[in-house]
């Protein structure tokens, strides 16, 4: 809409303003009475926060004493300007230390992503122990770990038992049953080396000795037992069976399997021996060694179990494959928690580079407010004295002064840098920001 200039209504006595210029007297106006104090009161038409600067802005006018352009602006105009331009500026100077903040946070982030990724692209590559202890890389290790499976797999589907596995349930009651023993144990030694239970602090050597003890009769030969077994399973035969080798090799896992045997008997022998001697006078010898004798097969028949798990549980080759896939399991689950990792930081950048957009956009808005606030105030100031005219003689209220009012304005403040920073760009980096 186009607005020209014309006589304004209400003024008696005023003449059009086209016919005002700088060579004219100036006729003073004052602001009415009624409005200073509705404004103190905070009823308007004047802010509250302005009051004080229209007052002072009329008076100005009042002392200039000629019509001026509405592009020349008075002394106190223009500081009143340079006020809200500093304000301005202190609005831009926050939210750029907000963006450079945020993009600083980004940078560090994609940084980390940037090394996890390289990571990743070259984890085929990184090296880990194999069966033999050998340096395997990882691709390598998965490949020789797929064909010992496959291997096993294949001779499975021939009919072979020698590869076949133990429940996982039945190898915890291995590591669950021995210990069951450790006080039994532990009480016929401490009355074998006379300790006294009831204050066994009186002689700390001889009870220290019977723990001890008791710790190796039963975890030690658990454990003992575990390594034997686990040694017996290089002479498997495909079904599933104990095979000596013949020759001179035959010596050492023929020893072995003796103090395999030597050690499960001998655990029995000492249970039926702790029974018998526990049996008081009246209990009948034969009821002393039947329960002897009863709870020393259990105990033989539990240590066979121990050596048995152990022994029947895979082959030579799943040992290799156990040993294989721990090690890739443990890389792999290393390259999914980088993998987490990486999509982690790269959420954590998406919404750093979008609240970095929030703060460039309200920034924007911000900076432009301080100097609005100074154009409408030196309007508010103008459309009381009337010492100004518009120039030209008339204007469009569509363009830039419909927007400030009367007054173009004559500082503005360099947002190129909060507009580039508002956009939403991935690529975006901190931009500086100048006036």
């Amino acid at each position: 809409m186009t607005i020209t200039a014309s006589s304004p209504s209400g003024v008696p006595g005023r003449s059009a303003q086209p016919e005002h210029g700088p060579r004219q007297a100036y006729v003073p106006s004052k602001v009415p009475a009624i409005h200073i104090g509705t404004s103190l009161l905070g009823l308007g038409p004047i802010p509250f926060r302005w009051l004080i600067d229209v007052l002072a802005l009329v008076r100005e006018q009042h002392r200039i004493g000629v019509y001026r352009p509405a592009e020349v602006p008075s002394h106190l105009e223009s500081e009143i300007r340079a006020t809200g331009l500093r304000g301005a500026m202190r609005v831009r100077e926050k939210g750029e230390r907000s963006i450079h903040h945020l993009a600083y946070q980004v940078g560090r982030l994609q940084a980390r992503i940037s090394y996890l990724e390289a990571a990743m692209s070259n984890y085929n590559n990184t090296l880990l122990a194999g069966p033999h202890r050998q340096s395997l890389t990882l691709s390598d290790a998965a490949e020789l770990e797929k064909k010992l499976r496959c291997r096993v797999e294949d001779e499975t589907e021939k009919g072979s038992l020698e590869h076949r596995r133990v429940s996982e349930g039945a190898r915890r009651m291995t590591w669950i049953a021995p210990p069951i023993d450790l006080p039994v144990l532990g009480y016929f030694l401490g009355k074998l080396f006379n300790v006294n239970w009831m204050n066994p602090a009186d002689q700390p050597a001889t009870f220290a000795t019977a723990v001890v003890f008791a710790i190796l009769g039963t975890v030690g030969l658990a454990l003992g037992l575990r390594a034997l077994g686990r040694t017996m399973r290089a002479h498997k035969n495909n079904k599933g069976q104990l095979e000596l080798p013949e020759g001179g090799d035959r010596a050492l896992p023929l020893m072995e399997l003796l103090a395999t045997a030597a050690a499960m008997v001998g655990a029995g022998v000492i249970m039926f021996c702790r029974i018998y001697a526990e049996a008081g006078p009246t209990v009948p010898k034969l009821v002393a060694i039947l329960l002897g004798a009863f709870f020393a097969i259990v105990v033989i028949i539990v240590n066979w179990v121990v050596y048995a798990a152990e022994f029947r549980d895979g082959s030579i080759l799943t040992e290799q494959i156990d040993t294989l896939a721990s090690n890739l399991i443990k890389r792999g689950v290393k390259r999914q928690r980088m993998s987490d990792e990486v999509h982690r930081l790269q959420e954590k950048v998406t919404v750093l580079q979008h609240e970095r957009q929030w703060v460039a956009a309200d920034t924007l808005v911000a900076v432009d407010a301080p100097l609005k606030a100074a154009d409408q105030l030196i309007l508010k100031a103008r459309s009381y004295h009337l010492g100004t005219y518009p120039p030209a003689g008339s204007f469009d209220s569509s363009g830039s002064n419909g927007q400030h009012g009367f007054t173009e304005p004559s500082f503005t403040v360099d947002v190129r840098a909060l507009e580039a920073a508002a956009k939403p760009r991935d690529d975006q980096s901190s931009e500086g920001l100048t006036l």
